[in-house]
């Protein structure tokens, strides 16, 4: 081995040991994490809230290690390294306990708590990396690329652990003897929430007093490497640069209209998310190219998201605040705010920003101002609005009925989700059911739910350009009204979508019936030229009956888009024959609308009745 091989396998060795004397605390987090891990792997339940605090308290450590390097005294200094950590984790274990009691939800069934989590642990990270700048007297971008070195470097070095770790017990299970399969998944959790956030923690600054050659290692920790240097300053920057030209073109052609909303917030947001990267990783290094677009990058970031900013204030008029769209504020108010410290702040004070930004998580998460209460306060007062316009709010509850709009029904439907999930259902309509059972909703609410809607572009999913489907479904029921019909044949499904095989192989659905004489009769369903067609024929042949299932779907629906709306008895069909009737009750409906066409899907049951 090359004398660089080994002494890169010195250094980390080194660090690692320091880590693990100097920060025992954190070490002791990611432990405990890794056995609550190894114990539901093995398939017991544990309760997520001891996980999370694992975390944040792992997080946590790193703080205390360099807060500690501000304390005089080596007595109080350990004081507060390892009783730090400890007590933030059982002051935040009781308030997750508090807040699940509280609630009355689990913490994995709350869409918003995992959210507020992920701020949380976010703005606890945004703290550590502004703390080793202000501590350490290290410019702000050094901090930023020693983190992103370190996390890079870990995530190869897990990943090839691991991967030759399975490798080598494949071989064994395959050669030798069998291993348990959960052997697998137990090496995954020990390298990656074990060994990886320890080898993380050793590549970051050390908050002890460095010198000689340990403070050139720690100087290291903030070089570019030349590959990298490569990659932003000739991939990643003209391909930023490329990337807002063409959402400056966007703005140019069409102001103000954005045919899909999804589409459009996702390209700004990955635009200044992209902006803010590249700024922060190119600081460290000093060329004519990084300097124009450290100029120029923030401040078309900034306009790009006070365009975006009014966009989702617009949208806010008609479907209120939602996660995303508080998220996305906060976020665009960050770049906008970004571009004015960039353009006025010298950038040996850069560290700003980045304090900037906690400050905007810290808000996100407290009462009143946070994500959760005001999403909680506009969507009850949306869904109130909604009710309220279609006839459905009466004595401050909520009462089935028929909303005007495709609009309306999806306003209804996600606002109801969204305040079910919460929990919050009960404190708004004084009243609480199961918003995804396709039976209760229609009974509390007089329709069937719709979870989706664009008013730019009805009838297609804009995510993806592929056909958007609707459905109806009869009430449910476990009996069948047969009306006096000689036979019911169940479970007929009228198959658009397998048409093309039908019709290349010749087969169907055929059914033999006897009347009272004892006179044969075939009911049969074919398909022929995109349609599903019923026909009764007699023993010798002849035609009696023949319905196109998809010209009586088009006689009885006008618009896809309202397919929940249709009642039972608009979706029966009946036709009579000399010797009886036969009667199609459909008990599921699917369309699938392109821009070119409409196709069904149906299923339903036969009623014959002869005479």
């Amino acid at each position: 081995m090359s004398r660089g091989g080994l002494n890169f396998i010195r250094r980390q060795s080194e660090r690692l040991t320091k880590t693990i004397s100097g920060n025992p605390m954190f070490v002791l987090s990611v432990l405990v994490l890794s056995v609550l891990y190894t114990v539901e792997t093995y398939g017991n339940d544990i309760w997520m809230g001891y996980m999370l605090v694992c975390i944040a308290s792992a997080v946590v450590a790193l703080i205390m290690s360099i807060v500690g390097r501000k304390i005089s005294s080596t007595s109080f200094r350990k004081l507060s390294e390892y009783l730090g950590t400890p007590l933030f984790a059982l002051g935040y274990y009781i308030f997750l306990r508090v807040y699940e009691n509280f609630r009355g939800i689990e913490l994995e069934n709350s869409e918003f708590f995992m959210m507020y989590y992920l701020l949380f642990v976010l703005l606890i990270f945004t703290i550590y990396m502004c703390l080793q700048s202000i501590v350490l007297s290290r410019p702000y971008e050094s901090v930023f690329m020693s983190v992103l070195k370190a996390l890079m470097f870990t995530l190869f070095f897990s990943g090839i652990m691991w991967g030759g770790i399975s490798l080598i017990l494949l071989a064994i299970n395959f050669l030798l003897v069998k291993i348990d399969s959960k052997v697998y998944r137990y090496i995954a959790v020990w390298v990656f929430a074990f060994i990886a956030p320890i080898f993380f923690a050793s590549n970051q600054f050390s908050p002890r007093k460095e010198e000689g050659a340990d403070q050139a290692n720690e100087d290291k920790k903030a070089t570019v490497p030349s590959f990298f240097r490569i990659v932003l300053l000739y991939v990643m920057v003209p391909l930023t640069a490329i990337y807002g030209l063409v959402l400056i073109l966007y703005l140019i052609r069409s102001p103000f209209q954005v045919l899909s909303r999804a589409n459009f917030h996702g390209i700004v947001f990955a635009f200044s998310a992209a902006v803010l990267f590249v700024y922060f990783s190119i600081q460290s290094i000093d060329s004519k190219l990084s300097r124009i677009f450290s100029l120029a990058s923030p401040k078309l970031a900034g306009i790009f998201s006070v365009y975006h900013l009014i966009l989702i204030i617009r949208d806010i008029r008609g479907y209120g605040i939602r996660y995303s769209d508080y998220l996305l504020i906060i976020f665009c108010v960050y770049v906008i705010l970004f571009a004015f410290i960039t353009s006025f702040v010298k950038k040996d004070k850069l560290v700003i920003a980045p304090m900037v930004m906690a400050i905007i998580l810290l808000i996100s998460i407290l009462p009143l101002v946070g994500l959760y209460p005001v999403v909680m306060r506009s969507q009850s007062r949306l869904l109130i609005d909604v009710l309220d316009r279609n006839n459905m709010w009466e004595d401050q509850r909520m009462v089935p009925g028929s909303p005007s709009t495709e609009e309306d029904r999806y306003l209804i439907s996600s606002t109801l989700s969204t305040l079910s999930t919460e929990g919050e259902l009960q404190k708004i309509i004084n009243d609480d059911f199961n918003v995804y059972d396709i039976t209760v909703f229609r009974q509390k609410t007089g329709f069937d739910s719709v979870f989706w809607y664009d008013p730019n572009n009805r009838g297609r999913d804009p995510d993806s350009g592929n056909a958007q489907y609707y459905y109806w479904n009869a009430p449910e029921s476990t009996v069948w009204q047969v009306d006096g019909a000689q036979y019911i044949i169940p479970w007929v499904y009228f198959d658009i979508y397998a048409n093309e095989k039908f019709i290349e192989s010749g087969d169907g659905q055929r059914y033999k019936l006897t009347d009272q004489s004892g006179e044969s009769y075939f009911v049969d369903i074919d398909y022929f030229e995109n349609d599903a067609r019923l026909r009764l024929t007699d023993d010798d042949g002849q035609e009696l009956i023949l319905i196109s299932i998809n010209e009586f779907l088009d006689m009885n629906i006008s618009d896809p888009t309202n397919l929940s709306l249709l009642s039972p008895d608009q979706l029966r069909l009946t036709s009579v024959f000399d010797s009886g009737k036969i009667t199609i009750v459909f008990q599921s409906l699917s369309t699938a609308v392109t821009e070119k066409s409409t196709t069904y899907s149906a299923e339903g049951y036969i009623l014959v009745y002869f005479e």
